[in-house]
């Protein structure tokens, strides 16, 4: 279900792109869908104990070369809260672990969630701010990084052209 709902949202993503409007909207939207979509696979591989959880990181990582800053703060913000919620409703039993899932590979009390809900936060904050200091050992300006890619979402901007500016302005500042 999760998979199907990510092939849909990706011919959706797809389409919106074709038409060139509202491109910034469109990354944020895939941002926060991108969330949930992690969200309900961690619940079906294992919940807290899950190995989907370092795809919230992935999409906080998207977030910061789509936007800087503020797209990679909102990924890190919605995807933790999410797996907060997550964690403490099958803490709290308000949400059973799959039916055809062994209770066991889930952890379902408090203290169970505690070491998994604090290294997810860990993680998602360093890469959260990972980019800063990726950017700084090339040599260009850290400021540059965190202010939002306008270039990239400019009227004149054509939807195909949007993906090569993102590839070469991510080179650039790597070289």
């Amino acid at each position: 279900m999760a998979a199907a709902c990510g092939f849909a949202l990706a011919g959706i993503y797809a389409a919106w792109l074709r038409t060139g409007r509202r491109l910034r909207q469109l990354g944020y939207a895939q941002l926060l869908f991108d969330q949930l979509t992690w969200t309900v696979l961690v619940y079906v591989s294992g919940g807290a104990n899950s190995g989907a959880t370092s795809l919230y990181g992935l999409t906080v990582l998207t977030g910061a070369i789509i936007d800087g800053l503020p797209a990679a703060a909102l990924a890190a913000a919605v995807g933790y809260l999410e797996f907060l919620a997550l964690c403490v409703l099958m803490a709290t039993r308000s949400l059973p672990p799959p039916p055809d899932q062994v209770d066991v590979a889930y952890a379902t009390s408090l203290a169970q969630i505690v070491y998994p809900v604090g290294l997810n936060l860990i993680v998602i904050v360093v890469v959260t701010f990972w980019p800063a200091t990726w950017q700084n050992d090339c040599g260009a300006q850290v400021d540059d990084w965190w202010k939002p890619r306008n270039a990239l979402f400019a009227r004149n901007s054509s939807p195909r052209s949007v993906g090569s500016q993102l590839v070469s302005r991510t080179r650039s500042e790597i070289h």
